[in-house]
């Protein structure tokens, strides 16, 4: 009898020992979850939320060679610039602390172009004879501007002004329109520096 107490005894804290151990595994395995599932969820959020923001506009990328606001093309240099719209009204030189470089201003008609070392970094266009080479211009409704060169960027987040832009293939540089009330007030190139 007392051998088979023994046995018993042994048989069932064996027995405890296991559903010990395995209840304590369990828990242990039921606290990594509970901890793995809040890293999961918000790696899973960020991954949504960076994915939402990614626009994949790479088919609206504007050749630089073809793209123009009065002729004006971004590679264009001054002395370019000279022969398609003459002597400009007035000239302002600069320095460009960005670069480090000599840059200077020529002011047209309602046209603003930004030079550094002869080569256009910036061009502004408000007046009312601005016009793409593929026929927007200032006037025209965001409907046509959209039709004519696809859904664009949209303004960075934070931004105030009401803007489409449109990539320059191989550069980092944009087409740019600017719209107040739903019509186009400037158009322009724009060099990211940076």
């Amino acid at each position: 009898m007392t051998s088979m107490r023994n046995y018993w005894f042994q048989a069932t804290s064996a027995l405890t020992r296991r559903r010990a151990r395995t209840k304590a595994l369990g828990s242990m395995k039921t606290t990594q979850q509970s901890c793995l599932s809040p890293v999961l969820l918000v790696a899973a959020c960020a991954f949504g939320i960076a994915n939402a923001q990614v626009v994949d506009n790479r088919k609206y990328l504007i050749d630089p060679a073809t793209a123009a606001i009065n002729g004006i093309r971004i590679n264009s240099t001054e002395s370019d610039i000279i022969r398609r719209l003459g002597k400009p009204k007035s000239v302002e030189s600069s320095f460009s602390e960005v670069v480090s470089k000599p840059s200077k201003y020529l002011y047209y008609d309602g046209m603003k172009i930004y030079l550094i070392e002869g080569n256009i970094y910036n061009c502004l266009c408000t007046g009312k004879k601005c016009q793409t080479e593929r026929g927007v211009r200032v006037g025209d409704n965001k409907a046509k501007v959209t039709d004519v060169y696809g859904p664009g960027n949209p303004p960075h987040s934070g931004s105030k002004r009401d803007t489409l832009s449109y990539p320059l293939k191989g550069i980092d540089s944009y087409l740019v329109f600017l719209f107040k009330n739903g019509t186009v007030v400037e158009i322009m190139f724009w060099v990211d520096y940076v």
